[in-house]
This record gives structure tokens, C-alpha cells and sequence, in this order.
């Protein structure tokens, strides 16, 4: 019973995944509480200024949107590395190992954003082979003795 409940949101994403190939997900955006909590709490610009993160307007010292620019890229590192936390425990019980992995994976992933960001349109099957991923690991982990790690 504990595999089919631990495993899921793993087959809920891997069949939603495969089946919105190509589905445009303008549709599925949403901001997170972060970020919305910024937007209500912080003085904004409207506009960016240039690659300021504050700027003047009308006497008084704002936020330019770059600011939620990049509370949005933390707040998403900060949920890949927690997310990760299950999957290298399911490698190794080293707490270290666990810790430096994340903070490795945290320093690397900014750098994807901007590769990823323009190859985005030519990954036409990511999401197929994204799901078949997920469907694959939720198959593996059923398949795992209980107890057994």
C-alpha cells in the first residue's frame, strides 16, 4: 500500500505528461505564492530600468520587475532541490552526500535556464519522454521489496 501511495503523483504527472504533448501551456500558468506575495508586498516599477534592480519613480525608490525576475528562478531552485532530497535518499542514506548533491544541483541549474530557454521550442517530445520517465521510475518502485533501500 505505502509504494502505491508514495508513487502517485509520479503516475498522475508521467499519464498527464504524455497525453498534453504538444498542448500549449499557456493555459497551465499560475505564479506562485512567492511571487505573488512580492508583487503585493513591494514597491514595483511598471517597467524595467535597463539592468537596475531599483529605480526611481516619482521620488520614491521601487522594485524594477527584474527583482521578481529573479525571486521566481530562487523560489524554482529552491523547489528543485527539495524535490530531489527523496530521490538521492533513494540512492544513499549519507546525509552529507544528500546535502552536497543539492547545493551542487543549485549552483548548476541557473546556468540551464539560459540553455533551456532557447531550446524549449525544439524539445517537441520532452513531455513524452518525460512521462515514459515517471511511468518508468513509478513501475521501478513498486517493483522494490518494502523495507528494502
Amino acid at each position: 500500500m505505502h509504494e502505491v501511495v508514495s508513487t502517485a503523483p509520479l503516475d498522475v504527472n508521467g499519464q498527464h505528461d504524455a497525453h498534453a504533448a504538444g498542448e500549449d501551456d499557456a493555459d497551465d500558468f499560475n505564479e506562485n505564492v512567492v511571487i505573488r506575495w512580492s508583487r503585493r508586498i513591494l514597491p514595483l516599477s511598471p517597467a524595467y530600468d535597463a539592468d537596475r534592480l531599483t529605480t526611481r519613480l516619482e521620488g520614491r525608490r521601487v522594485f524594477t520587475p527584474l527583482l521578481i525576475v529573479m525571486v521566481a528562478i530562487g523560489t524554482t531552485d529552491l523547489i528543485f532541490a527539495l524535490d530531489s532530497i527523496p530521490a538521492i535518499f533513494g540512492l544513499t542514506q549519507e546525509p552529507y552526500l544528500v546535502f552536497t548533491a543539492n547545493v551542487f544541483a543549485l549552483m548548476g541549474l541557473r546556468q540551464l535556464y539560459f540553455l533551456l530557454g532557447g531550446l524549449l521550442d525544439r524539445l517537441t517530445y520532452l513531455s513524452v519522454g518525460r512521462g515514459q520517465f515517471l511511468a518508468a521510475g513509478e513501475v521501478s518502485l513498486r517493483q522494490r521489496p518494502a523495507g528494502s533501500g
